[in-house]
Order: C-alpha cells, then structure tokens, then sequence
C-alpha cells in the first residue's frame, strides 16, 4: 500500500525516541479481559497494533493465548526480545496480517484504527473480519480527537472521525456492534463487534 512506507518510518522514529510508548497495556488488557468469558483461554487472541507487547504478556501472564502485530522493525529488533515476546510478535500492517481465516476467536485493536489514514481503513476492517472467527469477538478502542503529540512532524491520529462513521464502517463490512461502556464522550468509542 502507498501509505505504509510513510507509517513504518513515522512509529519506528517514535519507539525508538520514547515518544510513542503506551504505557497502559496491563491496564488495557485489565480493562478489557473483563469482556471476555472464561472460555476465552481456549481462544487465540491477537492484539492487532500491539505496540511494545504490554497487552500481549499480560495475557499471556494470565494464560490467556496472545499473538500480536505492529509495524515498527525497532520493536521486532529490540523491544519484543528484550520482553521474550520474538515468537508471539510479528512486523504487519492491519490490511496485511499473516495469519489464516479465521485464526481468532478475539481481536483486540486498541488505539490503532484512528492511526492508519482514510485509505486504509476499509482493507484493515475487512482484513480483521478475515482473521476473526464467526461468533469472534472485536474489540476496538478508537481515539476522536486528534493525538496532541507529532511524530516526525506527522500527526499521530489521521483518520479523525465521529462515532457514527466508525460505526457505518464496521456495519457495511458485516459487524453487528455493541458500544462498551466506561469510555469518554466526544473523546473516545469502544465497541464489541462480531458477525456471524
């Protein structure tokens, strides 16, 4: 895709300086294990935009089944070794993850949707679907606003939409949706989607 090449440089810059760290995935994955059922620890779970892997080992540290994504090589060079997570990890964009259909009984992507622009929303929720078992669960943190930190002179944020379009989105690529609840108005939108 034309605007991968732009992304890579513009989050490889922002792990590698500690300016694009977030710090909340323990607290994410506390947030949002909630959702799941105890029957989830017999599912794979994938974090997609899984940043330095905080999601992903604090699942794992509850046994839970977690793989993540993001598309920054710093991570798959440093970071993820440094936290044992090599294995668990791989380099891929959300419009080109690989895995087999249907690999995933749960999707996390968190703070990450809101990051890939316009372009390549579509092909990145129609991907989700394809890995995402029927009856799976997707789970979605999408930020509202824009990000108030740049990154190489680039917003962090570039698709900045209201709720209703993110919504009309996963709707028209087959989701049925439940809004989460504990999220800030105007600022954020959590969802649950699935489709059968």
């Amino acid at each position: 895709m034309s605007w991968h090449s732009g992304e890579i440089e513009k989050y490889d810059y922002g792990y590698k300086s500690g300016t694009c760290y977030p710090f909340m995935g323990e607290k994410k994955w506390q947030t949002w294990s909630k959702t799941f059922s105890p029957l989830a620890k017999s599912e794979k779970i994938l974090d997609a935009g899984c940043g330095p892997g905080l999601t992903v080992l604090a699942g794992l540290i509850d046994g839970y089944d977690m793989w993540g994504t993001d598309i920054s090589p710093y991570l798959l060079e440093v970071i993820w070794p440094v936290r044992g997570l090599q294995h668990r990890c791989q380099l891929a964009f959300v419009d080109e993850m690989p895995f087999e259909d249907k690999e995933f009984g749960i999707i996390l992507c968190l703070g990450v949707l809101e990051h890939i622009p316009e372009e390549g929303i579509m092909p990145s929720l129609k991907e989700l679907k394809r890995v995402l078992k029927p009856n799976g669960l997707l789970c979605l943190h999408i930020g509202l606003k824009p990000y108030p930190t740049k990154l190489l002179g680039k917003e962090l944020h570039v698709t900045i939409k209201p709720r209703e379009w993110w919504k009309t989105q996963l709707t028209e690529v087959g989701f049925s949706l439940m809004e989460t609840p504990k999220m800030v108005p105007k600022v954020d939108l959590g969802l649950v989607g699935s489709y059968q």
